[in-house]
């Protein structure tokens, strides 16, 4: 079983830790998949930031499909976080790349090749699923 992953992607990063996290539901799906042993694909955007070359970097390392992880022209989505106590608080989101992101007749194919396709809420790909 393959399972394709489709929608966003983010870094978390921790300002007051000086600590960043490649994530957003996708890519933690992926990446948890892959740990398990099914093989998980990741359809999405990234800019074309040094965020967006260590979010490909950390998914590749980790086994992840990116062949249909893009590079968009901009910056990649960001979450400012902090903590209080073992609480993450989730601060200012900047959308970045996934502000336009689109999927295109080439992703849905790639998806369909797939025999489960994961998406969530933020993952703008509601109007392309059947």
């Amino acid at each position: 079983m393959k399972i394709a992953c489709i929608g966003d992607n983010c870094i978390d990063f921790y300002q007051r830790l000086d600590r960043r996290y490649p994530t957003g539901n996708i890519v933690d799906t992926a990446v948890n998949l892959i740990k398990l042993g099914t093989p998980a694909s990741v359809i999405s955007t990234t800019g074309n930031d040094a965020n967006g070359v260590w979010m490909r970097n950390a998914l590749a390392k980790e086994g992840v499909d990116i062949s249909h992880l893009k590079i968009g022209s901009g910056p990649t989505a960001i979450t400012y976080m902090d903590m209080n106590g073992t609480d993450r608080i989730h601060g200012e989101y900047i959308e970045g790349v996934l502000e336009t992101i689109v999927f295109d007749e080439e992703d849905i194919a790639f998806a369909s090749d797939h025999d489960l396709v994961h998406t969530a809420l933020w993952g703008k790909a509601d109007p392309v699923l059947p």
